[in-house]
């Protein structure tokens, strides 16, 4: 995954978690379809989608293990994770439709690509919120704490432009 594209998908995941809170409270996104996979797009290859998709998991698997999921919070767990793997292959989609016609682009076109990009970066991040806030609700006040210090630390090491 580019690093740019990882550093989004990390920010989208950390300042929705950062902002969760009941005046943020959104519909729940409708449930995945378990083994559902998004069309591979014509401008990445599988092998670079197999990677990308790996790179989020692992994301995925760190951040589990860092909020110390409870067998018992697991399918609020994985709804916060679905978001996240969908919002990933949107940006995906997004950059690989982009790439081919990226170096044609005019000053305009370019503004206006980003600003598209950073539009659906903050749909992404509304959709992350209403799953987390479940997760959150269903922690204990003790991961509830850790859970805040785990994302002002990332927040923390984001500002100093320590993306990993």
């Amino acid at each position: 995954m580019c690093p740019t594209l990882r550093h989004s998908l990390l920010a989208a995941t950390m300042v929705a978690l950062v902002a969760a809170s009941p005046l943020h409270a959104q519909t729940p996104p409708p449930a995945p379809v378990p083994g559902a996979e998004a069309p591979p797009s014509p401008n990445l290859s599988a092998e670079q989608r197999r990677t990308m998709n790996q790179r989020m998991d692992a994301h995925i698997r760190e951040l589990h293990d860092s909020l110390r999921i409870t067998p018992a919070q697991q399918p609020q767990w994985e709804a916060f994770a679905q978001v996240m793997r969908d919002n990933s292959r949107r940006m995906q989609d997004s950059v690989a439709a982009s790439r081919t016609a990226y170096d044609r682009m005019t000053a305009t076109d370019r503004m206006r690509f980003y600003a598209d990009v950073s539009a659906q970066h903050a749909k992404d991040v509304v959709a992350l919120v209403a799953p987390f806030q479940a997760l959150y609700d269903s922690m204990s006040p003790e991961q509830k704490a850790h859970a805040d210090e785990v994302f002002r630390a990332q927040a923390q090491r984001a500002r100093k432009g320590d993306r990993t």
